[in-house]
This record gives structure tokens, sequence and C-alpha cells, in this order.
């Protein structure tokens, strides 16, 4: 039977949703889009499928861009994914419900998630910072006086906090995270290789040879991927293989461009957390963390080592199901 109340840690990220439960076990891992008819208020579908949806209307990712029509939908979008993660209809109980949202907004986005929360009508809402549910998710002591950075390179932002005690010392958030990185693919492949692709393309390419440095372990380094795309003139199909040293270089500065802001975080705060960091390293999460060698490349170029997560687009949802006092 379904309790009465659920206890349901969310993490509404602008590319992916995740919903875990109090155990920590991830109940819904969704894309967070919306399949929108034209001229009409209603979204037909949610979620991953959203994307699969073919028809008159287009699929929008709401938390990507503010404006009134976004925030409209995704105001809808978020009890939609409760309801399909409590296995129940919202109007016969009110499931007990966890928030994460981010301390480092960039824009409203903070804003606009806790207008989504208030939405679902839950009988309890609690908002977690960001860093804090990272930092609990990888079992790391955050009432500790120790000095722990946390780099959480997501699709829209990369957020950097450094905490200590319980709260976040220091931090950032800048727009180069996985959506730039796809851009810059994009880029890449029209500039060096005369092949025009989508985003669609762009992030497959991405995921199937996307690398930060070119002298991958032997191991691990991928086979070359076939793209086809347009020509220059859009007149016919140009088609290539691209390989890992490509994308690497591909993403060279908007990689550099996080390094500098990590460096820059790292000069503000006093020596005592500096020192605890150096020894301990940097806590690597998020969805866009995964690229292969990424962990390398920022030891050797901040200078500190940075340790890899499991499941790092998971992590923030898993530390939120563990803060206590709710669950």
């Amino acid at each position: 039977m379904t309790p009465l109340k659920q206890n349901l840690a969310i993490d509404c990220g602008s590319y992916k949703t995740i919903i875990c439960n109090e155990a920590g076990d991830k109940v819904l891992d969704e894309l967070s889009l919306a399949y929108v008819y034209p001229n009409d208020n209603d979204a037909a579908f949610f979620g991953t499928a959203a994307r699969l949806t073919h028809g008159k209307g287009w699929c929008i990712a709401p938390l990507m861009e503010e404006s009134s029509e976004n925030e409209r939908y995704a105001k809808r979008m978020l009890p939609f994914f409760v309801d399909k993660a409590a296995g129940k209809v919202l109007g016969l109980f009110k499931p007990r419900i966890k928030v994460v949202v981010c301390a480092l907004p960039l824009g409203q986005d903070a804003a606009i998630i806790r207008e989504m929360a208030a939405s679902i009508k839950a009988d309890e809402l609690v908002f977690i910072d960001q860093p804090i549910a990272a930092a609990r998710g990888l079992g790391l002591d955050v009432t500790s006086t120790e000095g722990k950075m946390i780099l959480d390179i997501g699709h829209k932002t990369t957020d950097i906090a450094v905490i200590s005690n319980g709260r976040i010392i220091a931090s950032s958030s800048i727009p180069i995270a996985g959506h730039r990185f796809t851009e810059d693919i994009k880029q890449y492949l029209e500039e060096q290789c005369g092949i025009i692709v989508g985003e669609r393309t762009a992030s497959r390419v991405k995921y199937e040879v996307g690398a930060a440095i070119t002298d991958l372990p032997q191991g691990q380094i991928p086979d070359k991927f076939y793209v086809r795309g347009s020509n220059m003139e859009r007149t016919d199909w140009q088609e290539g293989y691209v390989g890992h040293e490509q994308i690497a270089s591909a993403l060279d500065h908007s990689l550099s461009e996080i390094e500098s802001e990590a460096v820059k975080i790292l000069k503000e705060i006093p020596q005592t957390l500096y020192e605890d960091i150096s020894r301990t390293g940097i806590c690597l999460v998020g969805g866009s963390s995964l690229l292969r060698g990424i962990h390398r490349r920022f030891s050797d170029r901040i200078g500190i080592m940075v340790g890899n997560a499991e499941e790092p687009s998971s992590i923030i949802a898993r530390g939120a199901s563990t803060i206590p006092g709710l669950m």
C-alpha cells in the first residue's frame, strides 16, 4: 500500500530532474522537457516522452531560458514528475517532499524552482543548498570545520563552492557547462570539418568521443565516431569521422574558463581551508563531469587532486535524501 506521506528528495535541473526516496534510491530520472502544442496552454507530455513525441507541436526545456511561457510550463512539470515518482494522484494525498534549490543561481532559477515546488501543494517543503546536498551525497561530513570544495558541472552552469562548518564559505556560478560543451562541438565541426550539425548530433558526439585531454590511457580511447550533417552551403550532405583528440581541442577554452574560476575561488578563501582542500582534493560532480580525462586535466591545471564521484548526476538528490529532520 502506498503510504499517506512519502518523503521525496528532488534535484530539478535544467537538463534532468532526478527524484530519490528516503532510502536514497532513484525513483525518477527524466529529461526536464515539455512538449507544447501551438495555441494551446497545455503541454501534452513532460520528461523523456516529450523528446520522443512527434506531431504539430515542439519540445522546449522550460528551465534553460527565462520567459513567461517557460515559467508556466516549468510550474506544471515538477508536479507531473512528483505524481509519477509517488505513484499516486496528487489530489489523494500530499507527499512530504525535499526540494534541492541551487544556492548559486544564475538569473531567477532558484525563484522559479521555489514557485514550481509550491505548485505541488505538499504539506511540507524544505529547500536545501545544492553544494551541501552534493557533499552529503558524497558521504562527506558537512558539519566539520575542514574545508571541502565541490565543483558541479551541470547542463547550464558550473557551480563551485567551498564548504566548512555546515556553511558555504565561498561560491561562484558561471554559464559554462554541458550546453556550452555541445555548442563548442557544433562550432568545431562547422569551422574545422565543414560539417553543420544540430544540437542532438553534437550531444551524441560529446557522449561517444567526448574528452578533456588528448592523451587518454590506451584502454580509455574511444573509436572514432561517424558524423553526418550538411555542407557549408546546405546543398548536400557532408560526412566524416571525429576522434577524442578533436573534441578535447574543441572544449579546451571552456574547460580553461572553469579551471580559472576554481583557482579564483581558491585564492579567496582562508589559508587553513585552502590547505584542507589541497590535502583532501576537490570533489567533481554533475552530469557533465563525465568527460573522459577531465579529472586528470583539472588536477594538472588547478594544482590540486580532483576526484570523481560514482553516478555524479544523481549525487545531489541522493544527498538531499540524507538531510536529518525530515527523512
